[in-house]
């Protein structure tokens, strides 16, 4: 028979018989349903909290962005005390520089976030994935959830 390409799920693709070409990493055989469910659960519990971490990562950095380009109108009240002080147009440049350096960074950071999810989607949900991802995923979680409250617990 020819190889075509399928449009199955993974799980479904070896039932067809008909050869397909699967994705490159992905199994032929179907996945046994007895750990699938939890398997999913685990994945959409973890990939939801890595993804709650990336969006307040894009929030922090906005936040960053914004109140660095705009400091002279969002706390320019105490220009002695603040980086590039003691004039206000030195103080406005470090923290525009800041705010709009770190930009890239946030990037990278959001870029290693995502593909950190296609790794923990592989580790989780099939079978050739490493096993790496699920502790990572724990940590990240965490962290996340304690950069949050630290977030909303600062002075």
């Amino acid at each position: 028979m020819p190889r075509m390409r399928c449009a199955h799920f993974r799980w479904r693709c070896g039932e067809s018989g008909h050869g397909c070409a699967c994705p490159v990493g992905w199994s032929a055989k179907p996945f046994s349903r007895k750990n699938f469910r939890l398997r999913a659960i685990a994945h959409s519990m973890l990939s939801g909290a890595v993804g709650v971490l990336a969006w307040f990562l894009v929030f922090l950095a906005a936040v960053v962005a914004i109140r660095g380009i705009c400091y002279p109108v969002i706390a320019a009240d105490n220009v002695e005390g603040a980086w590039g002080g003691p004039t206000l147009a030195g103080a406005w440049v470090v923290h525009a520089v800041i705010g709009v350096g770190l930009l890239p960074v946030w990037l990278l950071t959001l870029a290693g976030l995502g593909a950190f999810q296609v790794r923990l989607t592989r580790g989780l949900l099939g079978r050739n994935g490493q096993w790496w991802p699920l502790p990572v995923a724990l940590l990240l979680a965490a962290g996340g959830g304690v950069l949050f409250l630290a977030w909303l617990r600062r002075a």
